[in-house]
């Protein structure tokens, strides 16, 4: 498969990743565009949802993120509030992204109940 045909089934995939988030998750969701003035191996969706910051790279076929790309989901993590994976596929990106949501306001929950009986 030629670069161009792999980057009109990636563009695809976001097209579709981006209206699933929209319409299934809400929050503000955006895709970025790679271009010579842009740092490298930023994600190729990002977004908010409740205050969480979310960070996606999406492939297609048996491509894998870069180096660089985990490099940057790897830091994007480490900063807290922030949710960044990579993925093939639309509906599996939706499930991890609601899950995230729940875990981290089930975990929220928790703590600000500690507070309060304190």
């Amino acid at each position: 498969m030629t670069k161009r045909t792999m980057s009109k089934k990636e563009s695809y995939l976001q097209k579709k990743v981006l209206k699933k988030l929209k319409t299934e998750v809400g929050g503000f969701w955006t895709n970025i565009h790679g271009g010579p003035f842009q740092r490298k191996g930023l994600p190729d969706i990002i977004g908010t949802v409740e205050g969480y910051f979310i960070a996606i790279e999406l492939k297609v076929g048996n491509n894998e993120p870069t180096e660089i790309q985990e490099e940057t989901l790897r830091r994007i993590k480490e900063e807290g509030k922030a949710f960044a994976f990579w993925s093939t596929d639309a509906d599996r990106v939706i499930r991890r992204v609601k899950k995230y949501i729940e875990r981290r306001k089930k975990a929220e929950s928790r703590k600000h109940g500690k507070r309060n009986r304190a």
